[in-house]
């Protein structure tokens, strides 16, 4: 065969060290993928975890200021309404 992508590593023709050395390709091939997507996933986890507190403490500041604001006003109403 030519040496393709698609060869097979069971051919006859080829030597025991290229059917070998085609096995331990594929199998180093695997093994990146599995650490690219591990790593990936690992980066993904903690961006969000990093994101999410900071729009947490962003909402939680703004929530607050917003509860004083209407605690202002409902608390005007409030004493406007028993005068």
């Amino acid at each position: 065969m030519g040496g393709g992508v698609f060869d097979s590593v069971w051919d006859d023709e080829q030597s025991e060290f290229e059917s070998e050395r085609k096995i331990a390709a594929q199998s180093l091939t695997k093994l990146e993928n599995a650490f690219f997507n591990s790593g990936y996933k690992y980066g993904i986890d903690a961006s969000k975890t990093d994101h999410m507190q900071d729009g947490f403490d962003q909402g939680i500041e703004l929530g607050i200021q917003r509860g004083k604001e209407i605690g202002v006003v409902l608390g005007a109403l409030v004493a406007q309404r028993e005068i």
